[in-house]
Formats: C-alpha cells, sequence, structure tokens
C-alpha cells in the first residue's frame, strides 16, 4: 500500500521486546531491528509497533500502531510523518508553503484512501499532532481538542445509514467534502480557503460516526 504512493521499505522496524497489551507505543520495552525473510514471518515471531519507509520528498514514513483506550481493544492502524509547513501558523506561511501544504495534505487524503480498501476500515482520519480515537473513544459523549480534523468514511457507513447520512452531508459545506466509490472525506480544518475551520461540521461528522459505530460494536 505504501510503496504504491512512492514510498520505499527503509529497512528497520520497531518491535516489542515481549507478548503483552499496551496502551500506547512509549509504555512498551520496545528495539529496532533489521529483519531478514518474510514479512508475513517477522508478523507471526514479534509484535510489530513500527515499519519505517521512507518517500523521496516526504522523507520518513512510519507505519504502526496508534494508542488503545481500553484493555484489549484493538489499535488503529497510524501512519506519521514529519507535517512540514502544516506544523507552522498559518501567518507564517510564504506562498511555497501554502503549495506545499496543498501537496502535503493531497498526499495524506490519497494515502488514507489508499489504506481502508485493504484494511476494511470503517472510519480514518487525518491530523497534524493528533490523536486518533479509538472506536470506544469515538462513541464517548466528549470529544477531545486533540482529535483529527479530517475524516474519512467508507460507503458501507451509508448503506446503513442513508437518511441520517444523506441529512449530514446536506448539512456541512460542500466545497469540504469529497465524495467517491472509496468513501466520503470531510475536512473540518483547510487553512487556503473560508472559512478555515468549520467546528460544527466537524461536530456534526464525529456524532454521526460515532453514532454508527456504536451500533456496529
Amino acid at each position: 500500500m505504501l510503496n504504491g504512493q512512492g514510498c520505499a521499505f527503509a529497512g528497520e522496524v520497531l518491535v516489542a521486546r515481549e507478548h503483552e497489551w499496551f496502551r500506547g507505543v512509549s509504555d512498551v520495552e520496545r528495539e529496532v531491528i533489521r529483519p531478514s525473510g518474510s514479512p508475513r514471518d517477522l508478523l507471526v515471531r514479534r509484535d510489530v509497533l513500527r515499519i519505517q519507509f521512507r518517500h523521496r520528498s516526504i522523507g520518513i514514513v512510519a507505519l504502526g500502531l496508534s494508542s488503545a483506550g481500553e484493555f484489549g481493544e484493538p489499535h488503529p492502524l497510524e501512519v506519521a510523518i514529519h507535517a512540514g509547513p502544516l506544523s507552522m501558523p498559518v501567518e507564517l506561511w510564504s506562498k511555497s508553503d501554502r503549495q506545499s501544504a496543498k501537496r502535503l495534505m493531497g498526499w495524506m487524503e490519497r494515502l488514507l484512501l489508499a489504506l481502508v480498501g485493504p484494511t476494511k476500515a470503517q472510519y480514518g482520519a487525518i491530523g497534524i499532532e493528533a490523536t486518533f480515537p479509538t472506536p470506544a473513544a469515538l462513541v464517548g459523549s466528549q470529544r477531545s481538542r486533540l482529535w483529527p480534523t479530517t475524516w474519512f468514511w467508507a460507503p458501507q457507513l451509508g448503506s446503513r445509514a442513508v437518511a441520517e447520512e444523506e441529512q449530514l452531508l446536506s448539512g456541512l459545506n460542500q466545497s469540504a467534502l469529497s465524495r467517491s466509490n472509496a468513501g466520503t472525506i470531510f475536512r473540518a480544518w483547510r487553512p487556503w480557503s473560508e472559512p478555515q475551520a468549520d467546528e460544527p461540521g466537524l461536530e456534526r461528522v464525529v456524532g454521526f460516526l460515532g453514532r454508527f459505530v456504536e451500533n456496529s460494536r
């Protein structure tokens, strides 16, 4: 999946020393190895935390596990990269920073869509220094300000909640939406457009996804 988006395996993998449940990767006794043999064998023998890739222009791309909120809950799949200009205040952007930010966000959205099919993900998100909510957290009553601002949901969601999805979509900023056979993307933060942030729209999307996940658990 990452290879198809211009990434090449960099040769290093972060693995856990012991087989045990953990909340976050930083809680684990871990080590970096340079594996030989097939990736499938590595996944059987070790608990893989991060796999390092490299993109020719983006740099290091780390594929791994995000934090789990509750004991036994599956860890979300996470791709981490350097945010580049997206990590700076928009007011400090140069013209080239703005163009670079658009290219980077476009690449992240294409990667998200490439990942959700093979992983059969029901939802996904993109954020800057954000915490991706597990299903249990998403169902919770209070949204965290650390959650992402760009959200994806799969077509299966719409097929189970047609009327609610159509009501949601009709109330969102249409220029912030992208719909395709792969699913729907809503961007609540778009620093190159007006308004830059759509907090009400974000609340509606997160609430909709929380209800869907709750009904699917």
